[in-house]
Formats: structure tokens, sequence, C-alpha cells
């Protein structure tokens, strides 16, 4: 079965590119409202040669800011390194793909689960 991008992940993908402001943007949303329809039937309706744009990419794009996000809560510890794998797997990429290394773990960072329950165990 093959999927089909929607009108609206068109219009929001061409703003993101910059290709439209929002005042194009809610007049296209504005036209599909009224009209109903579909991109087969614009292109069809437009004589476009193809409807090869209409087919997904195929590849993940993450916008920049996302992962200048990610890279932050990395480097200020709220991130541990196997949950960043476990978020970059997602989009079918490793940490190091995309310049993240492990941090070494020093002795002085280890956790003993012991002392830890001890201490909460006084709290309660």
């Amino acid at each position: 079965m093959s999927r089909v991008v929607s009108y609206r992940a068109m219009v929001r993908r061409l703003a993101d590119l910059n290709r439209i402001d929002r005042e194009q943007v809610n007049y296209l949303y504005k036209y599909w409202a009224e009209t109903g329809e579909n991109l087969h039937c614009l292109f069809r309706r437009a004589q476009a040669p193809s409807t090869a744009l209409l087919e997904p990419w195929g590849q993940v794009w993450v916008p920049t800011r996302y992962l200048r996000c990610l890279e932050a809560n990395y480097e200020n510890g709220l991130l541990s390194y196997p949950v960043l794998q476990q978020i970059l797997a997602v989009v079918g990429v490793t940490p190091e793909e995309w310049g993240f290394m492990p941090h070494s773990v020093s002795t002085t960072d280890e956790v003993d689960i012991d002392e830890l329950i001890e201490e909460l165990s006084h709290e309660i």
C-alpha cells in the first residue's frame, strides 16, 4: 500500500522551507477547506506531468533546532547516552553519525544504589 503525502503536510513543509509565508499558508488552508480537493485532484487540474511529488520522500529530516535541543540536553546531563541512542534510533541514525560521543563516566559519578535507597528511606 502506497502512502501519500497529505495536503496539510505539503503546505506545512512549504512553510518550513520558507517557500511560502503565513498569509499564503492561510490562503492554501482556506482554499482546501472550501474545495475539499485532494492533491491528486489538484495535480490533475493543473495538468501536472507527474504526481511523484505526492509520494513520501523516504528519508527522515530532522530540523536543526531539534538537534540543538537534543545536544544541549545531552551535554547538560539531562539525557544519558543510552537514551540518546534510543531517541536517534527512531530516525535511523546513531549518536556517532551526528557527532555525539559517550561521556566518560568517572568513578565519582557512579551511584551506589544501596546508599541511595538508605538515604531515601530516612526521608520517608
